[in-house]
């Protein structure tokens, strides 16, 4: 028989939503709480690929994300004037014959589908937030900032880099951070410039680059930022105005078309700035409570896997926890074991990202520009042709099909 049942989440974008459908699944009672009002959309094109894609059949929602998917067929670098490097996608795809077996997903689309997928069955608090943390042996009193209090029997920080549970549970924030040196800001605004289909360009000046994207919606285009900065920036990471004038004050200097983007950026709604870290810490569990997804590890934006990692550790905490009968100790500690090799390795591949993503010199740039062509659809294009030839084989325990232990 299941013991533990009743288990709080902390996050409803990828992780929490992947855990709470498995978790419902596998004769759990899952609640997610969403500090957030309604479900957070926006956000840039995350990919859904490897174990992922076995994770989003299992749960049938691959139709569904191939049906919302995006399409990159053309990357270009510029510079002040002109186009000085290009990659055809569409081209390579066509010639060799592949299959795609991943799909790019704008992370709001993955997040209304897991949304959908769970709403029914699923309780959703939002607009709330966890507020205190007190565990016994038995279980662990949650109070909310909306004041009242539940009892559950596990909980689990899906909530992100900034992890409200992690602070609580474990400590603060910068006990675990490891910083990456960089700052990405991001928001979408009209598609003035006429983006043609399913084209990404990148502009770089040394030690900041800019990244433009037609998105789905033709009439509209993301406009992403990421700089280098060598110490950490001191804000208030819920106030938008002082980060706006922060991105700004950054590229006040950048020409090209940089000066209509910030100003454009005053008025996006849906305006994203962050720090570039990975969190680093010993224990993902303490005690009743586990963190999962970013909250656990953010293997940082520029590694590309976040999404991947984020279902991916949904599932192997839910698995293991059937797999346990609901024994969090055993099933916390498998959990890690199965799971902490592959974000390790994820982890490691940020520096070698960072230093190609954000050029930070002349030369830098020209290579990114002249070579990247040449380079970037075998390594680094994600579902390049690299990985559709040599793909890894799955690593994945099913733990959708087997029985509960007896």
């Amino acid at each position: 028989m299941l013991k533990n049942k009743n288990i709080l989440i902390s996050g409803a974008s990828i992780a929490g939503p992947t855990l709470a459908y498995w978790l419902k699944r596998f004769g759990f009672n899952p609640t997610v709480v969403e500090r957030s009002p309604v479900l957070r959309e926006g956000g840039q094109p995350v990919d859904v690929r490897g174990e992922a894609v076995k994770i989003a059949k299992e749960m049938g929602i691959w139709p569904r994300l191939q049906r919302e998917k995006t399409t990159l067929n053309e990357i270009a670098f510029l510079n002040e004037h002109r186009r000085v490097g290009k990659i055809n996608l569409h081209a390579l795809r066509t010639f060799f014959k592949l299959d795609q077996s991943w799909v790019e997903i704008m992370r709001g689309d993955l997040a209304k589908v897991l949304y959908a997928l769970t709403r029914d069955e699923v309780e959703y608090r939002f607009g709330d937030s966890i507020q205190a943390l007190e565990q016994d042996e038995e279980g662990v009193d949650v109070t909310f900032a909306s004041g009242e209090s539940r009892r559950f029997d596990l909980v689990v920080g899906a909530d992100g880099l900034h992890s409200i549970v992690r602070t609580l549970a474990f400590g603060q924030e910068e006990l675990f951070e490891r910083y990456c040196g960089y700052y990405v800001g991001l928001f979408t605004t009209d598609n003035y410039l006429g983006l043609a289909d399913s084209a990404l360009w990148f502009y770089s000046v040394p030690g900041k680059q800019t990244v433009i994207r037609r998105l789905k919606d033709s009439q509209r285009m993301g406009v992403c930022f990421i700089f280098k900065q060598p110490g950490k920036l001191t804000y208030d990471y819920h106030d938008l105005a002082q980060q706006k004038r922060l991105l700004s004050s950054h590229y006040a200097d950048v020409g090209w078309e940089i000066p209509t983007f910030l100003q454009k950026m005053q008025a996006a709604s849906d305006f994203y700035f962050d720090v570039v870290s990975q969190i680093r810490i010993e224990k993902w569990s303490q005690g009743r409570v586990v963190l999962v997804g970013d909250a656990a590890h953010c293997a940082a934006l520029l590694a590309g896997e976040g999404s991947k990692l984020a279902m991916m550790g949904g599932y192997i905490l839910a698995g293991e926890l059937k797999a346990a009968l609901g024994n969090h100790h055993s099933a916390f500690s498998n959990y890690e074991r199965v799971f902490r090799p592959l974000v390790t390795a994820e982890q490691a591949k940020v520096k070698s990202s960072a230093n190609y993503l954000v050029p930070e010199t002349a030369r830098a740039i020209w290579e990114q520009n002249h070579l990247g062509p040449l380079i970037l659809p075998f390594l680094m294009v994600p579902g390049g042709l690299w990985q559709e030839w040599f793909p890894k084989p799955s690593t994945l325990k099913n733990y959708a099909d087997s029985p509960l232990p007896a």
